[in-house]
Parts: C-alpha cells; structure tokens; sequence
C-alpha cells in the first residue's frame, strides 16, 4: 500500500480503535470480509475473489483470536 493511502487512512482507523477497541474493530473487518465474499459469490460468480475475502477474514478471525 502506497506510504500516502497510509498516512491519509492511519487516523482514521485510530479514531475507530479508540472509541469501539481493537477487537470490535477486527470483528467487524472480519463481517465485512464475509460480506464482500458472499457478495462477490452471489452476484458475480467470482470464486477466485470470493476465495480471497474469506481468507482475509479468516486471517482477522486468527488475529483476534490473539487479543
């Protein structure tokens, strides 16, 4: 991810992490994932990206199974 998309997105994640904690965040990227991969499965029949959100989702479930 380019430095600038880092610095432009960094406060606002911070602010999220803030006011609802580190694991309601995670919890929610992690639906969010789920979300992004039934959609890309039910409306465009895209295993491949659907593959991919679940994964990412499955990565987050790990990481805040960690907390």
């Amino acid at each position: 991810m380019p430095i600038d998309t880092v610095e432009r997105i960094s406060p606002r994640l911070e602010c999220l992490v803030d006011d609802y904690g580190l694991p309601n965040v995670l919890e929610a990227l992690e639906v969010i994932c789920e979300e992004k991969a039934d959609f890309a499965r039910d409306n465009w029949q895209d295993y491949e990206m659907e593959e991919g959100w679940r994964s990412a989702g499955e990565a987050i479930a790990q990481a805040l199974a960690t907390l």
